[in-house]
């Protein structure tokens, strides 16, 4: 059963664009290992926004690096009209990921424009999410000063109470 692990959404303060190929993202920090399946992200819709892209990728100084992990597709017409909502992005077949790697959402925008566009809700008034920061492109750069609105879901590889057993995170490889 899915569950919520890593997430932050807290005085919403700002929006930014995803079009004319923007893209944006959050670093997290996973507290338990297990596979992502879904994550959330508070958005709102302006016109007819195209298709957007979100990638799970690894970090090197809590910027994105590599190929993608795992995608989900935003179908542009999903997301709500301001003032927006939480709006679920499914992760394909998902990826295992290790507790206390920082990993990064990255949220790509298509040929949008300012009267089509996906905005994504976040945090600049002194943002607390301690996993990360938020991300600005097209040269990668950490904002400090931000934490986007995020919930990252997934599916638990240890059992409460359990013990994560090799043979569980073989499985969970595959």
């Amino acid at each position: 059963m899915a569950q919520k692990f890593e997430s932050y959404a807290t005085h919403q303060e700002f929006t930014c664009s995803l079009r004319d190929g923007y893209s944006w993202g959050q670093t997290f920090t996973p507290q338990a290992t297990h596979k992502i399946t879904l994550v959330k992200l508070f958005l709102q819709k302006i016109g007819a926004p195209p298709n957007n892209t979100l990638r799970i990728r690894a970090t090197a100084g809590g910027l994105p690096i590599g190929g993608d992990l795992c995608t989900g597709v935003l179908i542009g017409t999903a997301p709500p009209a301001p003032p927006g909502g939480w709006v679920d992005i499914p992760i394909g077949n998902g990826v295992l990921l290790i507790a206390g790697i920082m990993y990064a959402m990255v949220f790509s925008g298509c040929a949008g424009d300012m009267a089509n566009q996906v905005t994504w809700w976040y945090d600049g008034s002194g943002p607390t999410y301690a996993g990360g920061t938020g991300l600005s492109h097209p040269e990668w750069t950490k904002q400090t000063g931000w934490d986007m609105w995020f919930e990252e879901w997934g599916d638990p590889l240890q059992p409460p109470g359990g013990h994560l057993s090799r043979d569980l995170v073989k499985a969970a490889l595959i």
